[in-house]
């Protein structure tokens, strides 16, 4: 019988958020569908076969302009050890344009880390990209697996005698801003919902156009004046916001989730089923002993896995966290992370806090031919436009891209973290002379063939339409 290393079991959970990624229709009936098939896959994909239970999720999310969801995330628990956890985290999904530009793309603008205690690492700022994405982690609600998923003891001591205590927290964060503030608040959030229906589109990973016409359309998106107009809207509001918190002497951050959504609607999402803090802190309430939580992600994923795991840390129980939202306040959890081809979170200031908090415990998978993971280090992006030689086409103009995406990005001196660092050796791939091809393999089917789960898996286990 075959043994797997840990980092081949979470690369397969990590792809396994990608079943589904295409679904439409009401939130219920997509969930239902997705649960199915990472059900399946936890029964069926050799790595982890019979090993683990669907006890939380999927809770997926979705912008109010968007078809597609933009997020999802799930947990499991290992059968052969009652109080060892997994968070799964998807990556961008490759059919929606809202995510390519929310969810990958805002890192021209950052927020600063608002969690734990903040005399240690001063400073540290992450991505409207990856706060947002964190917002909607943080949000995402699931009720009870429908066959009580071995968890029932779990879901009864949520209901019985914190359940109340964690929704009580939530709603206090979505109060109403201020009678002054949330007026010039909703008028700008207007605004910036009807620009973004007229912002370019990006190339998906999944576009067929030829190369020079994905670079084409990458350098008019950046320079379009109604994504200008779309980051001013946005200065505007992070700026009402922190003024308006000067002024008052109140602890008030930006929510870029509650932002674009409106309170009210987050409010409504709030009325059933328990988020992740909720559930993990029934979790480790039940445990017998010390438990052990990963989070694992691939690409976005890659980036917001350990961001997660940060927050999780930085809210265990540390003093700085109101009572309220203490999930763990004995640390009986020990959380660790597993990020494979993810980019940067934040800058260097946050990186050097993730490295301190979670360093220990995070591997960082990155592939060397791989381009997300390049981003948005200012020297990494400066190799993309070499990254891939002949026979690969070689594309004009990507250049001028990449200095024009260095300019941005590059005075927020972004930087990767982790301080186990697992680099793999990509190769070119002859199957694929276009650049974006190239960049599609290595994002994806290179990880699998390098981890050595090719043949065993494929592409198609995880992005296949009937999944």
């Amino acid at each position: 019988m075959a043994t797997f290393s840990e980092e081949q079991v979470m690369l397969t959970l990590a792809a396994l958020t990608y079943r589904g990624f295409h679904k439409v229709g009401g939130a219920a009936l997509r969930e239902d569908e997705m649960r199915d098939a990472i059900r399946r896959g936890l029964a069926e994909l050799k790595p982890v076969r019979g090993g683990w239970d669907l006890v939380w999720g999927p809770a997926s999310y979705r912008l109010p302009f968007t078809l597609f969801d933009d997020a999802l995330m799930y947990v499991v628990r290992a059968r052969d050890h009652a109080d060892r956890y997994v968070v799964a985290v998807r990556g961008t999904n490759p059919v929606s344009a809202t995510d390519w530009l929310f969810g990958d793309l805002w890192v021209s603008r950052q927020l600063p880390w608002p969690y734990g205690v903040q005399s240690r690492f001063p400073g540290a700022m992450i991505s409207l990209s990856t706060a947002l994405g964190l917002s909607m982690l943080q949000h995402m609600r699931s009720g009870p697996p429908p066959d009580g998923g071995g968890v029932r003891g779990i879901w009864q001591f949520l209901d019985d005698q914190i359940g109340d205590g964690f929704r009580r927290s939530a709603a206090k964060t979505l109060e109403p801003i201020g009678a002054t503030l949330a007026p010039a608040l909703r008028s700008l959030r207007d605004e910036v919902r009807e620009i973004a229906a007229r912002l370019p589109r990006p190339p998906g990973a999944l576009d067929a156009e030829d190369d020079v016409k994905v670079v084409e359309r990458l350098r008019g998106a950046l320079a379009s004046p109604v994504r200008q107009e779309l980051l001013a809207r946005i200065d505007d509001a992070m700026a009402r916001v922190d003024d308006s918190a000067q002024r008052h002497r109140a602890r008030l951050s930006f929510d870029l989730l509650r932002f674009l959504e409106g309170g009210s609607r987050l409010r409504a999402a709030l009325q059933s089923g328990h988020d992740l803090r909720s559930f993990l802190a029934g979790a480790v309430s039940q445990a017998s002993g010390a438990v052990d939580l990963v989070v694992t992600g691939h690409s976005k994923g890659g980036a917001l896995a350990p961001t997660l795991a940060l927050w999780l840390v930085d809210t265990q129980g540390e003093d700085s966290v109101s009572p309220d939202e203490r999930w763990d306040p004995e640390r009986k959890a020990t959380i660790r992370c597993y990020a494979y081809a993810g980019p940067t979170a934040g800058d260097a200031a946050f990186a050097a806090r993730s490295d301190a908090i979670i360093g220990p415990h995070c591997h960082r998978i990155p592939n060397v031919k791989d381009i997300v993971p390049h981003a948005w280090e200012a020297e990494g992006i400066r190799r993309i436009p070499r990254l891939y030689p002949e026979p690969v086409n070689q594309i004009p103009g990507l250049d001028e891209l990449a200095a024009q995406v260095i300019e941005e990005v590059g005075p927020l001196c972004y930087r990767q973290i982790g301080l186990h660092v697992h680099t793999l050796e990509g190769q070119i791939s002859d199957r694929y002379h276009s650049f974006f091809g190239q960049l599609v393999y290595q994002h994806l089917e290179s990880y699998l063939e390098q981890l050595g789960l090719h043949p065993l898996l494929a592409v198609d286990d995880f992005f296949g339409p009937w999944h």
